[in-house]
């Protein structure tokens, strides 16, 4: 059964990419966006901490604590959308 729709299939192909509600707990978002911003030492209510962050391309522990943190977002639905875009 088809996760999406043929229009956000042609947005995607159009655009490059499609924005396809509920594919990750809304929980599971903030809580991932938490722990990004605290892995690169952002705050939000200090915005002289928004700039100047290091480059992560060289900063390879940096670059694994984040893709680590952001896996709790590899949820079921969005591989199904992601291999239903681009073939498995």
């Amino acid at each position: 059964m088809s996760r999406l729709t043929d229009a956000q299939k042609d947005a995607f192909v159009a655009d490059g990419f499609v924005r396809i509600p509920g594919l990750i707990p809304p929980e599971t978002v903030a809580a991932t966006r938490a722990a990004l911003l605290e892995s690169m030492g952002v705050r939000e209510a200090a915005p002289d901490t928004w700039r100047g962050l290091p480059g992560i391309a060289g900063d390879i522990p940096a670059l694994l604590r984040q893709i680590a943190v952001a896996d709790a977002c590899r949820t079921d639905a969005l591989l199904e959308a992601a291999e239903e875009l681009a073939g498995p």
